[in-house]
């Protein structure tokens, strides 16, 4: 890995602010970036990466003060934020506000604090959570360098030539490179239903050690 400038960092989190898009490392994989306030730079993101508008994206929030202006939680959420955040834990939560509910495709969200401190100081310079999803075309592998992004999603300006050409969307409009990634599973996704905790994604966190953890 390489260190990423916090002149880049500050550009892409004014990138997102503006309604761009921006493709930055994770502690799992590359992600693909967008505001959640911002209901047509998410599009972008479902467009870039050929995923249908019925499929949720998860969110990333920069620190615990963030998640909870944004999102409600009940008490056994909180204890599980508390006990796995930062890190590769997404809690699906419920949205405060209709905006941020509207832009993600419903009021429930997938949310997580990423122990990534790029990813994190992209959601605190954005000023609101980031759309997290990873930075792949859907169904296929993550990725876990800018050039194997670059080869899915675009990147050349050819590329993008042609795309505007096609009235395609070009690809993302900026690129945080952190060089080669280590490469690991994905952030485990859970929901709490009837104070029972429900993995909907296994990743780096297993059930058994979330259930074992008291």
């Amino acid at each position: 890995m390489k260190k990423v400038s916090s002149e880049l960092i500050a550009r892409a989190g004014a990138m997102l602010a503006g309604g761009g898009t921006v493709v930055f490392p994770t502690e799992t994989l590359y992600g693909l970036a967008a505001s959640v306030l911002d209901a047509s730079a998410v599009r972008k993101v479902y467009a870039i990466k050929r995923r249908s508008l019925e499929k949720q994206l998860p969110v990333i929030v920069g620190s615990f003060a963030q998640a909870r202006k944004f999102f409600l939680f009940s008490r056994a959420e909180l204890s599980l934020a508390r006990r796995y955040w930062p890190g590769p834990l997404a809690i699906v939560l419920k949205a405060r506000s209709r905006r941020v509910a509207l832009a993600v495709g419903g009021d429930r969200v997938a949310v997580r604090w990423s122990a990534d401190p790029v990813a994190a100081r992209l959601a605190i310079l954005t000023g609101a959570p980031i759309i997290a999803t990873s930075a792949n075309l859907s169904g296929k592998p993550g990725c876990f360098t800018v050039r194997a992004v670059k080869r899915q999603l675009g990147g050349s300006a050819r590329r993008a030539a042609r795309a505007v050409a096609r009235r395609a969307v070009a690809g993302p409009d900026m690129y945080l490179d952190a060089g080669t990634l280590t490469r690991s599973l994905p952030s485990t996704i859970v929901r709490v239903r009837r104070g029972r905790v429900e993995v909907l994604r296994e990743g780096k966190i297993s059930l058994e050690m979330i259930s074992l953890e008291k």
